[in-house]
């Protein structure tokens, strides 16, 4: 067999300095880990825009395992946005050697593109199982220039002290982006740290003060704030929110923060808004209702 018809252009074995730095030359790893055969035609296939051929790939690719990671790394510059976040699913479901794992979401944070550098942090967040390998990676995000991948990646961090430190909350939770300091208050809570709780606290009144943001997902980090205070005072707002918000999607996440609240007027304004949600057209409103409503009887 000639395996020289494996090897990658010239173009490919080309690698930052700062994943130099980290990893090593993707070269070296290749050569470290050789890519099966059969993973190049089935990661083309993964960056296609054929649906049914890209469901097929995954399958394939995952059962190739470690043999397919390289590939998944090579494809990586010249992928579309869509086609980069397939190969960061599939490859967190490989998740081995580690190594790979690691170049491969190197080249998702330092993206240009911002979804592609949210979804790192979204990616990382639902495989917790992996914290050592991806934890270090994604912190680079919690200095990004969008707000909305901040909150992504301090969401990710958020059960990893050692990655995302007290002072380091502290500073977030006054930030001058809502989204972030929402997120930020929300985590802070979470923590048995007086100091954070303190802090947290004391932006309970800004955060109120946002429940009209123009962006949903400002008010929906918002809400989701106000249901870890648990306090007395966000329930009236939330109400409100309940009430007149014109998304269903935020009106159902302050239903749930309600119910988180728990007091007598947060719960029955709640449950009255999930038997509404339960009679919705909109399916995933439905079901959430449904699965709440079943969780209460």
């Amino acid at each position: 067999m000639n395996i020289l018809r494996f090897l990658p252009p010239p173009s490919r074995l080309l690698c930052s300095l700062s994943t130099m730095a980290l990893f090593g030359c993707a070269t070296l790893v290749t050569l470290q880990y050789p890519t099966h055969p059969q993973a190049i035609p089935a990661v083309q296939r993964l960056t296609s825009n054929d649906a049914l051929l890209v469901q097929e790939a995954r399958i394939e690719i995952v059962a190739l395992g470690a043999g397919a990671m390289p590939e998944l790394y090579r494809e990586m510059p010249q992928a579309s946005s869509a086609a980069k976040i397939r190969i960061m699913e599939v490859a967190t479901k490989i998740a081995l050697p580690a190594q790979m794992l690691g170049v491969i979401y190197e080249r998702a944070v330092q993206d240009s593109d911002t979804v592609v550098r949210q979804s790192a942090a979204f990616q990382a967040a639902r495989a917790p199982q992996l914290a050592e390998t991806l934890a270090p990676i994604i912190r680079t995000l919690l200095y990004d220039r969008v707000p909305d991948v901040q909150a992504a990646a301090l969401t990710a961090l958020a059960g990893y002290p050692q990655y995302l430190t007290s002072q380091e909350l502290l500073a977030f939770i006054s930030d001058k982006e809502v989204v972030v300091a929402a997120t930020a208050a929300s985590i802070a809570l979470k923590r048995d740290d007086p100091t954070l709780t303190v802090a947290a606290h004391l932006a309970l009144p800004r955060l109120i003060s946002q429940l009209r943001h123009p962006q949903p997902r400002t008010r929906s980090a918002v809400i989701s704030a106000l249901g870890q205070y648990r306090a007395a005072p966000t329930v009236p707002p939330l109400i409100t929110v309940l009430k007149k918000d014109k998304v269903a999607e935020i009106r159902m996440k302050a239903a749930i923060a309600l119910l988180r609240i728990n007091t007598p007027d947060a719960r029955l304004a709640a449950l009255e808004a999930l038997k509404e949600f339960s009679s919705s057209d909109n399916a995933a409103l439905k079901a959430v209702a449904d699965q709440y409503l079943k969780a209460k009887e």
